[in-house]
């Protein structure tokens, strides 16, 4: 089988961040960019921005102000020509490009957390396919694997600490840790732990006791 693994991409936008009336020298300067500030999980559109410089990385926040643009400081993605900002006089270079961009919405991003990849993108028209306002989606294949072992991604889950799938032997179950591979919107790759042929329990947040006693469907009917 044949597995193509797709992303989302997800544009930034810049803001100066400025007020409508602005400032000749910023009134004072913190210690600290967040005092007393804590960790928020449960609010989604709260995101972190890394961009790639010639020779330094930035990070910034940004607020998701649609499903697929950041709103982020101008700072953040150009480079400024002085010290200090100050609204609307300040110079900045170009924004960087897209692919200079990742962002997550992870509360404390770490390598196996979900990053979306800004991108460029520019499709040809004869004004009339393509009209203001239009949203559309669109498909980035990162890599292919031939002959992959496949099993939903419910199937997977995290026990003692491990992943794992329930495997069916006979009419029993035994929890088998595999190590994951590339995915697409429902399914899984599987690298290591199983064979073609295998089958497994497709809803792993169901966990058995080890050895429990099954029936397939089709038997159970």
């Amino acid at each position: 089988m044949r597995l193509r693994l797709a992303c989302t991409a997800l544009f930034v936008a810049a803001s100066a961040g400025c007020s409508a009336s602005p400032v000749s020298e910023p009134s004072q300067q913190a210690a600290s960019p967040i005092a007393g500030g804590t960790l928020d999980a449960d609010d989604a559109a709260v995101f972190q921005v890394f961009t790639r410089f010639e020779d330094s990385v930035a990070s910034c926040t940004a607020s998701l102000i649609a499903p697929n643009v950041l709103l982020t400081a101008r700072h953040c993605i150009s480079v400024g020509k002085t010290e200090n900002v100050i609204c609307g006089r300040s110079p900045f270079s170009a924004p960087v490009a897209g692919r200079d961009t990742v962002a997550t919405n992870a509360t404390q991003p770490a390598n196996d957390s979900p990053f979306y990849h800004g991108a460029d993108v520019r499709v040809p028209s004869d004004g009339r396919t393509l009209l203001s306002g239009m949203y559309a989606s669109a498909r980035i294949v990162e890599a292919t694997s031939n002959d992959a072992v496949l099993v939903p991604k419910d199937a997977v889950a995290t026990r003692n600490g491990k992943r794992v799938v329930q495997k069916v032997q006979g009419d029993t179950v035994v929890y088998v840790e595999v190590v994951e591979g590339l995915s697409d919107a429902g399914r899984v790759q599987i690298v290591k732990g199983l064979a073609s042929g295998d089958s497994v329990l497709a809803d792993g947040r169901k966990q058995l006791a080890p050895g429990a006693k099954i029936r397939g469907v089709a038997e159970a009917r």
